[in-house]
């Protein structure tokens, strides 16, 4: 009642001047998915792992992947506090996740930033095995064609 009417007439706006339509959404998303797709965007971020969101990129893979673009899946507390070789192990999840079955597409994001100028050591360890982890991945899993 608050939203679809009114994203709706934004994501037909941004469509019919040729524009690619996101919706970004915080959160527990579970109940509110088909409103969300009604309204015709192409893709939604951050699609948060539990505990702060209520789906899995698996399901959402499954049950909105033909239909959706899926960014997100990192939270900044992991990228800012993870040990490296468990945030790795994160990431690669959310690698396999995001790419299984058919699907429109999946770009691995953090659903937000660090808020600081200055980075620790960890964050930085953490934003580097993303970047190692993701081109492990697109490696062997590269199709030729």
């Amino acid at each position: 009642e608050y939203v679809v009417g009114y994203d709706t007439v934004l994501v037909e706006a941004i469509r019919s001047n040729g524009g690619l339509a996101r919706i970004h959404q915080h959160g527990r998303q579970k109940d509110i998915l088909d409103y969300t797709v009604k309204t015709g965007c192409m893709a939604l971020d951050p699609n948060e792992p539990e505990p702060q969101g209520d789906v899995s990129l698996t399901y959402m893979r499954e049950h909105y992947g033909k239909q959706l673009v899926l960014f997100g899946n990192l939270e900044i507390n992991d990228i800012e506090f993870m040990d490296t070789e468990a945030f790795g192990k994160k990431v690669e999840q959310a690698l396999t996740e995001g790419t299984s079955g058919e699907g429109r597409g999946f770009v691995l994001m953090p659903s937000s930033c660090p808020l600081g100028r200055n980075l620790s050591e960890r964050t930085l360890e953490n934003y580097r095995k993303m970047v190692e982890v993701t081109e492990a991945f697109a490696e062997r899993n590269m199709v030729e064609g």
